[in-house]
C-alpha cells in the first residue's frame, strides 16, 4: 500500500465556481483559479518527485492550516468558520490532477479538518494519499 505526505507552504484556497463572461451575444466560460491551480501543483510537483502517479483508489487526509484574523469576533474561535472545508477540498483534487494522481474520481475516502497556523507557523495545506485496497 504506497502512501506520501506533502506539504504546500502556501494559504489555502478555496475552490471557486467557473466564470461566466456575457460578451457579443455569447458566453465565454473561464477557470479564475487557473494560476492558483498551476502555483499549488508546482509546488506539489517538486515534492512528488519523478515518481509514478498514484493510479489506483486512494484515500486523502488533508489539513488546512489558515490564518487566524487579527480583528473581529472570530479571532477568539478555536477553528476556523470562513471558507468551506469541501471548497478547500476541490481546489486540492483539482489542482493536484495529473500531477499527484491520475484522476480525482479515484478519491474514494476524504478526511479534511481546517485549523488556525498558530504558535509561529504560517497558513499552509499539509495532506497525505494513500493507496486503498
Amino acid at each position: 500500500m504506497r502512501s506520501k505526505t506533502y506539504i504546500i507552504k502556501i494559504p489555502p484556497i478555496a475552490w471557486m465556481r467557473v466564470g461566466v463572461s456575457r460578451a457579443a451575444n455569447h458566453l465565454k466560460f473561464y477557470d479564475r483559479q487557473a494560476n492558483d491551480k498551476l502555483y499549488f501543483g508546482i509546488e506539489a510537483a517538486r515534492q512528488h518527485d519523478d515518481e509514478p502517479l498514484f493510479d489506483k483508489p486512494f484515500m486523502l487526509d488533508a489539513c488546512f492550516y489558515l490564518q487566524r484574523p487579527r480583528v473581529g469576533k472570530n479571532k477568539k474561535l478555536g477553528y476556523p468558520v470562513h471558507g468551506d472545508t469541501d471548497n478547500y477540498c476541490k481546489f486540492l483534487l483539482d489542482g493536484l490532477q495529473s500531477v499527484i494522481f491520475t484522476n480525482d474520481r479515484l478519491c474514494v475516502v476524504i478526511h479534511a479538518k481546517k485549523l488556525y497556523a498558530d504558535g509561529g507557523t504560517e497558513a499552509r495545506t499539509e495532506f497525505t494519499i494513500t493507496e486503498v485496497e
